[in-house]
């Protein structure tokens, strides 16, 4: 469940993407328990939180490393008939001009096809 990185662990969550999308609370486990953490609304697969202070103790110090939190978006395998037209029906809202990754795929690829 944990990886160590010096004093600090990393731990994956998985997250649904509406989480993602409205933002949320969510139970993240530590080492000593539980610690909610506010997902903000907008939050992409990969991202990274920090729970301060929630990781190992050093031996020297005794300051403690800190819980680092990486969200994994699961996406449903199945949709009933209603989400799969809601689905649809936000697609047909989507505006593609605020989606800046895809932008900048498509200019990669029209740079690469004609060189500009």
């Amino acid at each position: 469940m944990f990886t160590r990185h010096g004093n600090d662990i990393v731990c994956q969550v998985p997250i649904s993407f509406t989480q993602a999308a409205l933002g949320a609370e969510i139970e993240v486990p530590t080492l000593k328990g539980t610690e909610t953490i506010t997902i903000p609304s907008g939050t992409q697969h990969g991202e990274v939180f920090k729970i301060k202070g929630k990781g190992l103790p050093d031996v020297r110090s005794h300051r403690s490393g800190d819980e680092i939190v990486q969200v994994v978006i699961e996406i449903p395998r199945k949709l009933n008939e209603k989400q799969k037209q809601l689905l649809r029906d936000f697609a047909a809202t989507e505006d593609n001009e605020i989606m800046p990754q895809k932008k900048s795929f498509w200019d990669k690829l029209k740079q690469a096809v004609t060189g500009e």
